[in-house]
């Protein structure tokens, strides 16, 4: 399945099935508008109020991805379903996964944050093009979350338990 306007290094977030395009794996999250319309060869989702955004609209950067460590529901096989696609999440202890949603509530954090930091919070329309669409904003999104990470004594020690990098 070829999905145009998905750039090579861009993750489609929030799909129950996934897709590969270049390099771009799909993530398992909101679904159903998002998945019949990559199921349907469809270009563009989204609500009425929101507009009609290409898929890439919903996506998220690879360096992004690289920063979960493996431990989300990312495939590349098309049409996979949640359970086809066991993560590394769940093949953690229970102790593992408590520590692992802790790491990834301060990740999550960070993203929202620098998306704040450049007036992106909650707009799909703004979100794609002020992030997606923007080189210089992904990189000083990326740098804010870095710096955040980095400069959290226990977001350190979480990444060091799980193997996580930021470079």
């Amino acid at each position: 399945m070829n999905i145009s306007g998905v750039d090579s290094g861009l993750t489609v977030a929030g799909c129950d099935t996934a897709v590969k395009d270049s390099g771009t794996a799909a993530e398992s999250g909101f679904a159903d508008a998002l998945s019949e319309a990559v199921q349907d060869g469809q270009e563009t989702v989204g609500a009425e109020s929101d507009g009609n955004y290409p898929l890439e609209a919903y996506s998220i950067p690879g360096w992004y991805i690289d920063l979960t460590g493996g431990y989300t529901t990312i495939t590349a096989e098309i049409g996979a379903s949640y359970e086809d696609t066991r993560t590394g999440f769940e093949k953690l202890n229970g102790s593992d996964q408590r520590l692992y949603t802790e790491y990834s509530e301060i990740l999550n954090q960070a993203f929202h944050d620098g998306l704040d930091m450049i007036g992106v919070s909650g707009d799909t329309g703004k979100y794609y093009n002020d992030f997606v669409k923007n080189n210089d904003n992904q990189r000083l999104v990326r740098e804010a979350i870095y710096d955040t990470l980095e400069s959290n004594p226990r977001a350190v020690e979480l990444m060091q338990h799980f193997g996580i990098t930021t470079g």
